[in-house]
């Protein structure tokens, strides 16, 4: 039976906001390697992407490619010499975009990431040692990490949660000054408070004044940024944590009040 299949966001050789290709549905298997089509094989020789993988779609004619640059994987697709960048729908309504992200796109190595953040130091603690633990990844200038902030308070100070602040700085135009002043406070902790307890939320912007940052400064900021990349934040905060599967894990955004309660008390969360 023929499908309908749309596809949005259509570059290089020619530019649509959406096409219909019609097709069989045929099921998805390995591609034979093949010819890159010309827009990708530019971006790759020019070595702003690298191709990880190639993979037959459900459509006649219609390649996949796992791709990579800016330190992030994602699926494009290439007909011809067209190169298409989005999502492919189906008739039905079906994301096969995030459905082929599945089963081809790389998994984050969590645990490494928490191992590159423990490395670097500079995290800021607090809370109980042996209770459950939080790496939260935050920006000084954001209003969901201050909101964090605030939900994390009365679990601390009851010892059922520890937290592991990993400051980043690229929000605002602030933001680095600010994380910097935190992570170069003789009591991180104290600066980070100061920071979240006098948040400006109509402005967004954190109540520790921004300082200018040195070298080794950027330079951890840059690696905790990079950590939050390679887990796949796309904002923050970023949340690391090992669940009761005994597995290290993300939650990406500021969690809801029943997740924080079935954390601290070891619960699965998702």
């Amino acid at each position: 039976m023929n499908q309908q299949f749309r596809l949005r966001t259509l570059v290089a050789a020619c530019c649509l906001s959406m096409v219909s290709l019609s097709a069989c549905a045929s099921g998805t298997s390995e591609a034979t390697p093949t010819k890159l089509p010309a827009a990708l094989q530019e971006l790759v020789s020019n070595g702003r992407v690298e191709v990880l993988q190639q993979f037959a779609t459900e459509v006649p004619n219609l390649t996949g490619y796992v791709v990579k640059h800016g330190g992030k994987a994602e699926i494009i697709y290439g007909i011809d010499d067209h190169l298409i960048v989005g999502q492919l729908i189906s008739a039905q309504g079906t994301d096969l975009t995030a459905s082929y992200g599945s089963q081809y796109l790389p998994k984050p190595d969590y645990a490494a990431a928490v191992k590159a953040l423990n490395a670097a130091g500079h995290l800021v603690s607090e809370g109980a040692a042996k209770a459950p633990t939080l790496y939260a990844i935050v920006d000084p200038d954001c209003i969901f990490c201050h909101h964090l902030f605030d939900a994390t308070r009365a679990p601390v100070a009851a010892g059922t949660l520890r937290m592991e602040w990993v400051v980043v700085g690229f929000l605002k135009s602030s933001s680095a000054g600010r994380a910097a002043a935190i992570l170069d406070a003789s009591d991180p902790l104290a600066a980070l408070k100061k920071n979240y307890e006098n948040f400006d939320a109509p402005h967004e912007e954190g109540g520790t004044p921004p300082t200018k940052p040195d070298a080794a400064t950027l330079a951890l900021l840059k690696t905790h940024l990079k950590v939050m990349n390679d887990v796949e934040g796309n904002g923050t905060p970023t949340l690391l944590y090992k669940g009761a599967n005994g597995k290290w894990a993300a939650h990406i955004g500021f969690p809801p009040p029943a997740w924080l309660k079935a954390f601290q008390a070891g619960k699965p969360v998702g």
